[in-house]
């Protein structure tokens, strides 16, 4: 006879099979995981045929697409038959929880039966430090001028560009020149203020009240010598102060004169603005080297930093769910929140070990661990290594950490590619470039450093034992095609390292590449004289409209000169008059009928 109470524990158990069966479908996992795995990889994750088996909470599945975000007809990495285990319990909460995941049978570049685009959430992300610097790169790339060497070939309308520049030259010398005639005036007024020459007129008229014939006892030759001495030293503290003021006035001089260097600049700067407006470019090596190969280098690296900033994304909201920190008066108490301890995480495969090949054929093995929502509930990194080699030199290591258990996010990655084949590769995204490589090998290196918000990356590349499809590029349609393809033609090795660095609001970007010389060299030779006539004549422009205004305004300059320092000099002329008509009244009454006689005994008493 059966127990009522055994009998409802086999029907709630039941129940809770068939519920369970019904919520963990094969097909609400794989769409789960689908739409995790295509919202962090911006293009469709798909799986084939996947099987959830309660019953020992196995899963598998025939085939997984991870499709190319930036060709959404072929494959990033493509995977065979796979099979793993899940845990149960975090199930029923919703959680994933992965142990362990071999993957083997991977392959890369692998085609597609459908368009593996993926309308990807917009992510509100914050204006953080990964999306400017992915904007700084792309601003660079922009900001490479599109040279077309036809068209500088023609005459270049400067009038049009004058009109356009509103040169802002002329405007600035009018400014100049009333700050300057203002200064000249306060100066003039200064030197009116001094009255030198009613000083120098009293001085003198005091001199002529002294008669030498009315000298002639001791007495009175000693008075007039006093008066003289008392009006000498009068004459002297004039001197000392015209001498004075004349330092001070050709001081204040020479650094009015010198605002014509600001001038010059003013003319420099709506020339270079001129030039800018024309279009005319300045064949410099990071120019050739940014618009040969910057756009593909740019895409590719910016691919990697919109991955890193996802990463940061996901990161930083699955850490949303933790209490902010309250700011509290010093002494007071404050609630600190910590994980729960045995927490786990909504999504977390512990380990994926991989198998494959790449479409060069090289075997290559590895693994990834920790791919895991929230790195805090776990305290563990999240990192790859995959790599392989063969006995031909063919090989390939790379490596990577995503570190976001610090208040600053840190991520790493290096990559080394060697010997691998550069038959159909395309070098560039420029229609100046070749599009196809017929023979040749490749030896890369490159490593991303992020640490908060800054960045340190550099990629190195060399391409040895080239040979170029120049059929499919085409006949040259201008001369600087010509030029590229001339110089392609005689080279057999490309290499170019790509370097960023630096933080927020101060990152450099620099393309350096073995063509650039020769490129520049064969630019400058067939278009050098064409552009330096262009420049010459907007130089030209620029200066008839600006230097009759320069012009004016150093005669101005050089005409207040003179007039004030002729005024100083009239003064330090009429006191040099007073101190000789001084001297010389001393002198005559020397001479006079007591000079001699009382000489002896004034000895000494005036200097």
């Amino acid at each position: 006879m059966l127990r009522k109470k055994g009998l409802g524990s086999l029907v709630i158990i039941a129940i809770v099979i068939v519920v369970l069966s019904i919520i963990f479908s094969d097909l609400w996992l794989e769409k789960r995981l689908e739409k995790i795995g295509s919202s962090i990889v911006g293009a469709k994750v798909e799986f084939d045929n996947l099987d959830l088996s309660l019953i020992g909470m196995h899963l598998k599945w025939k085939r997984l697409q991870i499709t190319d975000p930036n060709q959404t007809m072929k494959n990033m990495i493509e995977t065979g038959k796979c099979e793993l285990d899940l845990e149960f319990l975090p199930l029923l909460s919703k959680k994933v929880i992965i142990e362990n995941i071999e993957l083997s049978d991977l392959r890369t570049g692998t085609q597609r039966e459908s368009d593996g685009y993926f309308k990807k959430e917009k992510l509100l992300r914050k204006d953080n430090f990964v999306s400017k610097t992915m904007e700084h790169l792309e601003n660079e790339i922009k900001g490479a001028p599109a040279f077309n060497l036809e068209d500088y070939s023609q005459k270049v309308n400067v009038d049009s560009v004058l009109a356009i520049l509103n040169l802002q030259s002329p405007e600035r010398i009018d400014s100049l020149k009333e700050d300057l005639n203002k200064k000249y005036n306060d100066w003039q007024t200064r030197l009116a203020g001094l009255e030198i020459e009613k000083d120098a007129k009293k001085l003198e008229a005091e001199i002529e009240t002294l008669d030498v014939k009315q000298v002639k006892t001791v007495e009175s030759m000693q008075n007039a010598l006093q008066s003289l001495d008392t009006i000498k030293k009068s004459v002297n503290t004039l001197s000392n102060s015209v001498t004075g003021t004349k330092q001070e006035l050709t001081s204040d001089l020479s650094l009015m004169k010198n605002s014509l260097s600001d001038v010059d600049n003013w003319i420099k700067a709506d020339y270079t603005r001129g030039l800018s407006l024309a279009k005319l470019p300045d064949f410099n090596t990071q120019n050739i080297a940014k618009l040969i190969f910057g756009k593909k280098i740019v895409n590719q690296v910016n691919t990697y930093l919109n991955y890193v900033s996802t990463a940061r994304h996901y990161a930083g909201k699955f850490k949303s769910d933790e209490p902010k920190k309250e700011r509290t008066p010093r002494l007071k108490g404050q609630d600190i929140y910590f994980y729960t301890k045995n927490a786990r995480p909504d999504f977390w495969i512990k380990q994926i070990k991989l198998s494959g090949q790449t479409p060069d054929k090289l075997i290559l093995a590895g693994d990834i661990h920790h791919i895991v929502s929230d790195q805090h509930i776990i305290g563990e990194t999240t990192d790859f290594n995959v790599g392989g080699s063969t006995k031909a030199g063919l090989s390939l290591s790379a490596n990577g950490e995503l570190n976001y258990l610090h208040e600053e996010p840190q991520e790493t990655f290096t990559l080394q590619y060697s010997n691998f084949s550069l038959k159909n590769v395309k070098l560039s995204d420029s229609e100046l470039f070749p599009q196809k490589i017929n023979n040749g090998f490749g030896d890369m290196e490159a490593n991303l450093n992020l640490i908060g918000d800054k960045i340190a990356g550099k990629i190195g590349f060399a391409g040895k034992n080239l040979t170029f499809d120049l059929e499919e590029t085409g006949k040259a349609k201008t001369k600087f095609e010509e030029i590229i393809q001339d110089v392609i033609q005689n080279t057999n090795e490309i290499r170019f390292t790509a370097e960023i660095k630096g933080e927020r609001d101060n990152l450099n970007f620099s393309l350096k590449s073995n063509l650039d010389e020769l490129l520049v060299k064969n630019l400058k030779a067939s278009l050098g004289k064409e552009l330096e006539q262009a420049k010459q004549r907007i130089r030209g422009k620029v200066d008839e409209e600006v230097n009759k205004k320069r012009s004016e305004l150093e005669e101005f300059i050089t005409g207040k000169d003179k007039q004030l320092l002729a005024e100083i000099d009239k003064y330090e002329e009429i006191l040099n008059e007073q101190l000789k008509l001084v001297n010389d009244k001393i002198v005559e009454i020397n001479k006079g009928k007591l000079g001699g006689g009382v000489k002896n005994k004034l000895k000494g008493l005036f200097q």
